[in-house]
């Protein structure tokens, strides 16, 4: 019976990540006899998990007899994540199925701090600082303060409002500021791939 399974781009990968519009490649292995023929299939969820086929040629890149290795090249167009898997037949029954595997749709990380690079306030005062990020996966957030613009230090805070959407994280915080003389603060975005990003910087100066 013929068997197909997806080869990961690294030994410890559990999913494929890319950019949308970006050309990747997906290498499947496949075996069994007779040589089976060979698809890259998709998922679609919105004809109840379905498998179809894509119209992609495959480039054989190693044959035995009862062995094959092969790749795919796949523009990818969509805007979040999708499944693909690896399949293969060759008219014998009990042919083993492959589960499928991951691909997401990254997007570059950007973040925003309020409109405004300057706010004077009186000691004790209290501000709003909102902090909107962009991208996917969706990034976490988080705020910075410095007294030199040089040296940055997180902030345990607790936001009073957090609004997340497909492509979106936007935090809203609120300070009671104690610290005479200027401080600066900056929002920090970070998705779970590790890729950052901070916003400008936002002077609070303490009159």
């Amino acid at each position: 019976p013929a068997h197909a399974w997806w080869e990961p781009p690294h030994a410890f990968a559990s999913c494929m990540i890319a950019d949308r519009s970006q050309t990747v490649n997906v290498t499947c292995l496949s075996e069994g006899y007779p040589s089976p023929v060979f698809h890259l299939q998709i998922k679609n969820t919105d004809e109840h998990d379905q498998w179809f086929s894509l119209p992609s040629t495959a480039e054989l890149l190693e044959d035995s007899i009862t062995f094959q290795r092969w790749q795919f090249q796949l523009r990818l167009i969509n805007n979040t994540s999708l499944f693909l898997r690896c399949f293969a037949s060759n008219n014998q029954t009990n042919a083993t199925i492959d589960e499928g595997f991951l691909v997401e749709i990254s997007h570059p990380v950007t973040v925003l701090i309020n409109n405004t690079s300057t706010i004077n306030i009186a000691f004790g005062d209290t501000i709003t600082i909102m902090c909107h990020a962009d991208g996917y996966p969706i990034p976490n957030v988080h705020l910075e303060c410095s007294k030199d613009g040089e040296i940055w230090h997180s902030l345990q805070l607790t936001s009073v409002s957090n609004v997340t959407s497909n492509f979106t994280n936007r935090v809203i915080y609120q300070l009671n500021i104690r610290v005479p003389g200027t401080t600066y603060y900056r929002c920090l975005a970070q998705n779970r791939y590790d890729e950052l990003a901070y916003s400008d910087i936002l002077h609070i100066n303490v009159q």
